[in-house]
Protein backbone atom coordinates (compact mmCIF):
# COMPACT_ATOMS: atom_id res chain seq x y z
CA UNK A 1 0.00 0.00 0.00
CA UNK A 2 3.09 2.21 0.98
CA UNK A 3 4.52 1.41 -2.25
CA UNK A 4 1.43 2.65 -4.49
CA UNK A 5 1.15 5.82 -2.87
CA UNK A 6 4.52 6.54 -3.07
CA UNK A 7 4.20 5.55 -6.89
CA UNK A 8 1.25 7.96 -6.67
CA UNK A 9 3.14 10.54 -5.26
CA UNK A 10 5.46 10.78 -7.45
CA UNK A 11 3.56 10.60 -10.77
CA UNK A 12 1.66 13.94 -9.04
CA UNK A 13 4.95 15.50 -8.68
CA UNK A 14 5.79 14.50 -12.46
CA UNK A 15 2.69 15.74 -13.88
CA UNK A 16 2.43 19.29 -11.77
CA UNK A 17 5.88 19.67 -13.20
CA UNK A 18 5.53 18.92 -16.30
CA UNK A 19 2.15 21.21 -16.29
CA UNK A 20 4.62 23.47 -15.10
CA UNK A 21 6.89 23.13 -17.87
CA UNK A 22 5.06 23.01 -20.84
CA UNK A 23 3.95 26.65 -20.74
CA UNK A 24 7.37 27.26 -20.21
CA UNK A 25 8.27 24.86 -23.22
CA UNK A 26 5.51 26.78 -25.31
CA UNK A 27 7.08 29.84 -24.63
CA UNK A 28 10.75 29.19 -25.79
CA UNK A 29 8.89 27.91 -29.33
CA UNK A 30 6.89 30.48 -30.10
CA UNK A 31 10.02 32.69 -29.07
CA UNK A 32 12.54 30.53 -31.34
CA UNK A 33 9.59 31.21 -33.99
CA UNK A 34 9.51 34.51 -33.43
CA UNK A 35 13.72 34.46 -34.41
CA UNK A 36 13.30 32.67 -36.88
CA UNK A 37 10.90 34.94 -38.44
CA UNK A 38 13.37 38.14 -37.53
CA UNK A 39 16.29 36.27 -39.50
CA UNK A 40 14.01 35.18 -42.31
CA UNK A 41 13.00 39.28 -42.42
CA UNK A 42 16.94 39.99 -42.49
CA UNK A 43 17.79 37.30 -45.04
CA UNK A 44 14.97 39.06 -47.21
CA UNK A 45 16.27 42.36 -47.22
CA UNK A 46 19.57 41.32 -48.04
CA UNK A 47 18.44 39.01 -51.13
CA UNK A 48 16.66 42.46 -51.97
CA UNK A 49 20.23 44.08 -51.73
CA UNK A 50 21.92 41.27 -53.52
CA UNK A 51 24.26 40.68 -50.66
CA UNK A 52 23.30 36.79 -51.35
CA UNK A 53 26.41 35.67 -48.81
CA UNK A 54 24.99 37.22 -46.43
CA UNK A 55 21.00 36.46 -46.94
CA UNK A 56 22.10 32.98 -46.76
CA UNK A 57 23.43 33.43 -43.20
CA UNK A 58 20.44 34.93 -42.01
CA UNK A 59 17.95 32.22 -43.37
CA UNK A 60 20.18 29.59 -42.31
CA UNK A 61 19.57 30.99 -38.71
CA UNK A 62 16.07 31.20 -39.39
CA UNK A 63 16.19 27.25 -40.41
CA UNK A 64 17.80 26.40 -37.38
CA UNK A 65 15.56 28.29 -35.05
CA UNK A 66 12.47 26.26 -37.06
CA UNK A 67 13.37 23.52 -39.42
CA UNK A 68 9.72 23.75 -40.91
CA UNK A 69 10.39 26.90 -42.28
CA UNK A 70 9.24 25.97 -45.70
CA UNK A 71 10.14 29.96 -47.31
CA UNK A 72 13.07 30.32 -45.56
CA UNK A 73 14.75 27.34 -46.98
CA UNK A 74 13.04 28.52 -50.80
CA UNK A 75 14.79 31.42 -50.55
CA UNK A 76 18.01 30.70 -49.28
CA UNK A 77 18.18 28.26 -52.56
CA UNK A 78 17.38 31.11 -54.63
CA UNK A 79 20.30 33.06 -53.34
CA UNK A 80 22.76 29.93 -53.58
CA UNK A 81 20.81 30.05 -57.14
CA UNK A 82 22.55 33.37 -57.49
CA UNK A 83 25.73 32.71 -56.60
CA UNK A 84 25.71 29.60 -58.74
CA UNK A 85 26.13 26.97 -56.30
CA UNK A 86 23.59 24.94 -57.97
CA UNK A 87 24.01 22.31 -55.95
CA UNK A 88 23.16 23.62 -52.75
CA UNK A 89 20.14 25.02 -54.46
CA UNK A 90 18.74 21.98 -55.50
CA UNK A 91 19.58 20.70 -51.89
CA UNK A 92 17.09 23.86 -50.39
CA UNK A 93 14.82 23.49 -53.15
CA UNK A 94 13.97 19.62 -52.63
CA UNK A 95 13.60 20.34 -48.96
CA UNK A 96 10.99 23.08 -49.83
CA UNK A 97 9.00 20.91 -51.43
CA UNK A 98 9.46 18.20 -49.09
CA UNK A 99 7.42 20.50 -46.62
CA UNK A 100 5.27 21.88 -48.92
CA UNK A 101 4.66 19.34 -51.85
CA UNK A 102 2.57 22.06 -53.35
CA UNK A 103 5.17 24.89 -53.83
CA UNK A 104 4.89 25.09 -58.02
CA UNK A 105 7.31 27.51 -57.45
CA UNK A 106 9.80 25.29 -56.31
CA UNK A 107 9.50 22.81 -58.88
CA UNK A 108 9.61 25.38 -61.50
CA UNK A 109 12.68 26.84 -60.08
CA UNK A 110 14.40 23.38 -59.28
CA UNK A 111 13.67 22.89 -63.02
CA UNK A 112 15.55 25.87 -63.82
CA UNK A 113 18.83 24.36 -62.20
CA UNK A 114 18.34 21.54 -63.66
CA UNK A 115 18.21 22.99 -66.95
CA UNK A 116 21.29 24.98 -66.21
CA UNK A 117 22.86 22.14 -65.49
CA UNK A 118 22.04 20.20 -68.74
CA UNK A 119 20.12 17.52 -66.54
CA UNK A 120 17.05 18.02 -69.02
CA UNK A 121 14.84 14.91 -68.24
CA UNK A 122 14.70 16.47 -64.38
CA UNK A 123 14.11 19.79 -65.68
CA UNK A 124 11.49 18.32 -67.72
CA UNK A 125 10.08 16.59 -65.12
CA UNK A 126 10.07 19.54 -62.40
CA UNK A 127 8.61 21.42 -65.40
CA UNK A 128 5.43 19.38 -65.43
CA UNK A 129 5.01 19.15 -62.09
CA UNK A 130 4.90 23.20 -61.57
CA UNK A 131 2.45 22.99 -64.63
CA UNK A 132 -0.08 20.30 -62.95
CA UNK A 133 0.12 22.43 -59.59
CA UNK A 134 -1.25 25.30 -61.62
CA UNK A 135 1.88 27.38 -62.65
CA UNK A 136 1.15 28.63 -66.21
CA UNK A 137 3.03 30.92 -67.44
CA UNK A 138 4.72 31.23 -70.86
CA UNK A 139 8.28 31.78 -69.61
CA UNK A 140 7.66 27.73 -68.06
CA UNK A 141 6.23 26.54 -71.33
CA UNK A 142 9.80 28.15 -72.99
CA UNK A 143 11.67 26.58 -71.45
CA UNK A 144 10.16 23.40 -70.88
CA UNK A 145 10.22 23.63 -74.38
CA UNK A 146 13.72 24.26 -74.81
CA UNK A 147 14.13 21.23 -72.91
CA UNK A 148 12.07 19.19 -75.19
CA UNK A 149 14.29 20.44 -78.33
CA UNK A 150 17.51 19.77 -76.83
CA UNK A 151 16.34 16.58 -76.64
CA UNK A 152 15.42 16.42 -79.53
CA UNK A 153 11.21 16.01 -78.73
CA UNK A 154 10.39 18.18 -81.22
CA UNK A 155 6.45 17.53 -81.30
CA UNK A 156 6.91 18.29 -77.71
CA UNK A 157 8.78 21.10 -78.51
CA UNK A 158 6.39 22.30 -80.62
CA UNK A 159 3.67 22.17 -78.69
CA UNK A 160 5.30 24.00 -75.59
CA UNK A 161 6.34 27.08 -78.24
CA UNK A 162 2.86 27.36 -79.20
CA UNK A 163 1.67 27.20 -75.64
CA UNK A 164 4.02 30.13 -74.36
CA UNK A 165 3.42 32.36 -77.48
CA UNK A 166 -0.54 31.97 -76.53
CA UNK A 167 0.14 32.79 -72.92
CA UNK A 168 2.46 35.94 -74.35
CA UNK A 169 1.96 36.58 -78.16
CA UNK A 170 4.91 38.99 -77.14
CA UNK A 171 7.42 36.82 -76.99
CA UNK A 172 10.04 37.21 -79.65
CA UNK A 173 11.80 33.67 -78.23
CA UNK A 174 9.03 30.97 -78.26
CA UNK A 175 8.54 32.00 -82.16
CA UNK A 176 12.42 31.87 -82.30
CA UNK A 177 12.05 28.33 -80.35
CA UNK A 178 9.45 26.94 -82.39
CA UNK A 179 11.47 28.25 -85.57
CA UNK A 180 14.28 26.30 -84.79
CA UNK A 181 12.56 23.47 -84.36
CA UNK A 182 10.67 23.88 -87.97
CA UNK A 183 14.02 24.46 -89.10
CA UNK A 184 16.06 21.27 -88.05
CA UNK A 185 12.73 19.65 -89.43
CA UNK A 186 13.66 21.21 -92.88
CA UNK A 187 10.17 22.80 -92.68
CA UNK A 188 11.71 26.10 -94.16
CA UNK A 189 8.47 28.16 -94.95
CA UNK A 190 6.96 27.81 -91.13
CA UNK A 191 10.77 28.48 -90.16
CA UNK A 192 10.68 31.73 -92.22
CA UNK A 193 7.58 32.68 -90.57
CA UNK A 194 8.61 31.95 -87.41
CA UNK A 195 11.63 33.58 -87.78
CA UNK A 196 9.90 36.87 -89.58
CA UNK A 197 7.36 37.23 -86.20
CA UNK A 198 10.68 37.19 -83.83
CA UNK A 199 12.84 39.86 -86.22
CA UNK A 200 9.03 42.13 -85.90
CA UNK A 201 9.21 41.26 -82.12
CA UNK A 202 12.92 41.40 -81.46
CA UNK A 203 14.30 43.14 -84.71
CA UNK A 204 18.28 43.40 -82.43
CA UNK A 205 18.77 39.46 -82.89
CA UNK A 206 21.90 38.37 -84.77
CA UNK A 207 20.79 34.52 -84.52
CA UNK A 208 17.48 35.10 -85.70
CA UNK A 209 18.33 36.81 -89.13
CA UNK A 210 21.20 33.82 -89.49
CA UNK A 211 18.81 31.36 -89.17
CA UNK A 212 15.83 32.64 -91.25
CA UNK A 213 19.02 33.95 -94.08
CA UNK A 214 19.60 29.78 -93.77
CA UNK A 215 15.93 29.20 -94.30
CA UNK A 216 15.83 31.54 -97.39
CA UNK A 217 18.77 29.94 -99.17
CA UNK A 218 17.52 26.18 -98.56
CA UNK A 219 14.39 27.44 -100.39
CA UNK A 220 16.28 29.16 -103.48
CA UNK A 221 15.72 32.37 -101.89
CA UNK A 222 19.16 33.99 -102.51
CA UNK A 223 18.57 37.51 -102.54
CA UNK A 224 16.20 37.18 -99.15
CA UNK A 225 19.08 35.24 -97.30
CA UNK A 226 22.09 37.54 -98.49
CA UNK A 227 19.74 40.31 -97.19
CA UNK A 228 19.37 38.76 -93.53
CA UNK A 229 23.24 37.50 -93.20
CA UNK A 230 24.23 41.46 -94.22
CA UNK A 231 21.80 42.19 -91.16
CA UNK A 232 23.45 39.74 -88.91
CA UNK A 233 26.95 40.97 -89.98
CA UNK A 234 25.69 44.34 -89.14
CA UNK A 235 24.24 43.54 -85.89
CA UNK A 236 26.97 41.57 -84.32
CA UNK A 237 30.45 41.60 -85.97
CA UNK A 238 31.54 38.77 -83.53
CA UNK A 239 28.34 37.21 -83.61
CA UNK A 240 29.63 33.04 -83.49
CA UNK A 241 27.99 32.07 -86.89
CA UNK A 242 29.25 35.32 -88.27
CA UNK A 243 32.00 33.17 -90.27
CA UNK A 244 29.39 31.18 -91.62
CA UNK A 245 27.00 33.53 -92.81
CA UNK A 246 30.15 34.96 -94.91
CA UNK A 247 30.47 31.37 -96.32
CA UNK A 248 27.05 31.96 -97.38
CA UNK A 249 27.18 34.75 -98.69
CA UNK A 250 30.27 33.82 -100.94
CA UNK A 251 28.66 30.15 -102.07
CA UNK A 252 25.44 32.53 -103.26
CA UNK A 253 26.78 35.40 -105.09
CA UNK A 254 29.32 32.39 -106.80
CA UNK A 255 25.72 30.18 -107.54
CA UNK A 256 24.18 33.47 -108.74
CA UNK A 257 26.66 34.28 -111.02
CA UNK A 258 26.55 30.74 -112.49
CA UNK A 259 23.11 30.88 -112.87
CA UNK A 260 23.35 34.32 -114.63
CA UNK A 261 25.96 33.54 -116.81
CA UNK A 262 24.10 30.34 -117.96
CA UNK A 263 20.96 32.51 -118.54
CA UNK A 264 22.73 34.94 -121.22
CA UNK A 265 24.10 32.18 -122.30
CA UNK A 266 21.25 30.62 -123.45
CA UNK A 267 20.12 34.00 -124.58
CA UNK A 268 23.09 34.09 -127.22
CA UNK A 269 22.60 31.43 -128.51
CA UNK A 270 18.91 32.23 -128.91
Amino acid sequence: MRITQRWLALALAWMMLWALAVPALAKDAAISVDEAVQHYKRGSDYYDQEQYDLAIAHFAKAVKLDPDYDIAYYFRAVAFFCLQRYSLAIADFTKAIELDPNAAHAYHDRGSVYYIQKQYDQAITDYTKAIQLGRHSAILYLYRGNAHYLQEQYAQAIADYTKAIELDPSGAFAYNGRGNVYYVQEQYAQAIADYTKAIELDPDSAGTYFYRGNSYCYQGQYEAGIADFAKAIELDPEYMYVYYAYQWLTYVYETLAADRQKVEKLSTNK
